[in-house]
């Protein structure tokens, strides 16, 4: 099967910035192709790797990508594995034909060759004027600009995203919802709140806000841990969201939440496992101001 090529991951976010066996699995990855949505800020990369990684890895992979560009989705789909990129081979390893054995020709006869002499210079002036001739008469046009390559035409879409410019950080941030306090997880909200009518799986990353109306969260003893999960609603419809935390960081998280109805999550939107329903896990959450009229603690 003939090599694929590619553009090394590295090469193409050189932004990115991780370490250990994430490094060792972005060095591996190769983008074979790549889709980019402007509308939703979001990228599709076909990949390979030279060794097969699990799935924890790659989500992480989306996330450092997500963070080091300020995308809203990143999803990365490996190749099947026959498709990975294949090691080159060294010269050594590759056999030789072997030579054809050598048939006895019949001596030409004695009369069939006879010496010519060569002029002294140049031996082909007249071919020559010929093939400038030719081209003279063709008229040919000056040569066009090399085509880019899909490199480069991947790196003028990037750069021309929306989400990645300065100014669309600072017109994106204006807009967002404004917590009414500190942080409750996570490193901050970014994107603007929309309504949970209009949620849908395609949407990948969103926001929203609303209140807390049912709390689903649950221990895990043997694992030393919490799955916070809770149920939230702006009166145009309901999402769960739910996330897995060690109990050092659940605690605070959920002695927080009993204290703040209104909240403000941004997360991805994916199926539950176990429910089957569409919930949030979230990236931030934040305390959230309570629309007028909707004072209530409940």
């Amino acid at each position: 099967m003939p090599e694929k090529k590619g553009i090394p991951l590295l090469k193409l976010f050189p932004r990115l910035s991780v370490r250990g066996r994430l490094l060792t699995a972005a060095r591996e990855c190769t983008i074979l192709s790549a889709t980019i949505h402007q509308a939703r800020r979001s990228v599709e990369l076909a990949v390979a790797f030279r060794s097969p990684q699990t799935t924890d890895v790659q989500r992480a992979l989306e996330r450092a990508i997500l963070s080091a560009y300020d995308l809203s989705d990143v999803l990365l789909q490996p190749a099947p594995q026959e498709e990975v990129l294949p090691e080159p081979a060294g010269d050594d390893d590759i056999p030789l034909p072997e030579a054809p054995p050598e048939e006895d020709a019949p001596p030409p006869p004695e009369d069939s060759f006879a010496p010519v002499e060569l002029p002294e210079g140049d031996v082909f002036p007249e071919t020559e004027n010929m093939e400038s001739n030719t081209a003279l008469q063709q008229n040919k046009a000056p040569e066009r600009p090399a085509a880019p390559t899909r490199e480069e035409k991947l790196r003028k879409a990037l750069a021309a995203h929306p989400a990645v410019t300065r100014a669309g950080k600072k017109a994106r941030r204006a807009d967002s919802a404004a917590p009414s306090g500190n942080l409750l997880y996570g490193k901050g909200i970014r994107g603007n709140v929309i309504p949970m009518s209009d949620l849908s799986l395609d949407l990948g990353t969103v926001c929203v806000s609303g209140r807390i109306f049912q709390d689903n969260s649950r221990q895990l003893k043997n694992r030393n841990a919490w799955i916070v999960s809770f149920d939230m609603t702006d009166e145009t419809n309901s999402v769960t969201v739910s996330k897995f935390l060690e109990q050092k960081q659940a605690e605070p998280l959920m002695e927080a939440l009993k204290k703040t109805p209104w909240v403000t999550v941004e997360g991805k939107l994916s199926l539950s496992h176990y429910s089957g329903d569409m919930e949030l896990t979230p990236y931030a959450i934040a305390p959230a101001k309570a629309p007028k009229g909707r004072m209530d603690n409940a």
